[in-house]
């Protein structure tokens, strides 16, 4: 998780580095920015807030603006800086989504964007996924996995997620996880395990031995490479 973190804080880097003209945040702006944080994001004792702290940045007109707010620690009281570090959290959903995309081209370069219409158990029939239905585990597809659009309850929110203490576990429970929606409907159903399931198609596509974690770092360049080009296009 801490190695994400500082993933995290390098992808901002990347993302806020351009070579356009630079606009300076007023003093206005941002006394408009510390009075919304203390008083509409952080308000009242921090005791009592579910969020005691947060870190923020903004990117504006080239300028990269960093600070923190509230407590990292409560017991200490020591304040959130813009040095403060954070758990990934679902930052990590666009990593493997980043990664997926690139081993798909690298391995299945003939496919192009086909690859992601394939269905799972055609890509990595060692995987051995199996949903509730079988229409689901025929059909389902690595561009499903990563949509949100399988329509199956989150297992992670689930009695039996109790078991899924490993990755095996939780590809192998997924045959118990009931439907939450009709297949592939315009109702968005998010999945975390789902995501983690794509990453682990491509580890079984591939199967040389390394671990989704080890592919990542394998491949981390190219996706900090992917996601600097996203964010010069954007700003």
């Amino acid at each position: 998780m801490r190695h994400f973190t500082h993933l995290a804080f390098a992808v901002g880097l990347l993302i806020s580095t351009t070579t356009v003209p630079v606009t300076p945040l007023t003093d206005q702006q941002l006394r408009d920015i510390q009075y919304y944080m203390l008083t509409e994001f952080l308000p009242g004792n921090p005791n009592q807030s579910p969020i005691p702290g947060v870190g923020i940045a903004i990117v504006h007109d080239g300028e990269v603006y960093t600070n923190g707010f509230g407590y990292r620690n409560l017991e200490q009281g020591l304040p959130t800086t813009d040095q403060t570090l954070f758990g990934v959290g679902s930052v990590s959903k666009m990593l493997t989504s980043l990664f997926v995309v690139h081993a798909l081209s690298q391995v299945l370069p003939h496919l192009g964007e086909d690859a992601l219409d394939k269905p799972v158990n055609t890509l990595a029939p060692n995987l051995g996924l199996v949903l509730s239905d079988r229409y689901r585990t025929e059909y389902i597809t690595v561009r499903d996995l990563l949509s949100h659009r399988t329509c199956i309850a989150d297992l992670m929110v689930l009695p039996i997620a109790i078991g899924a203490t490993n990755k095996t576990n939780t590809i192998y429970q997924q045959r118990y996880v009931p439907e939450f929606c009709e297949f592939r409907s315009i109702q968005m159903s998010y999945n975390q395990p789902m995501v983690q399931i794509a990453g682990e198609t491509i580890v079984s596509l591939v199967n040389d031995g390394r671990n989704f974690e080890e592919h990542v770092i394998l491949n981390l360049s190219h996706i900090l490479e992917v996601i600097d080009q996203i964010g010069r296009a954007h700003v």
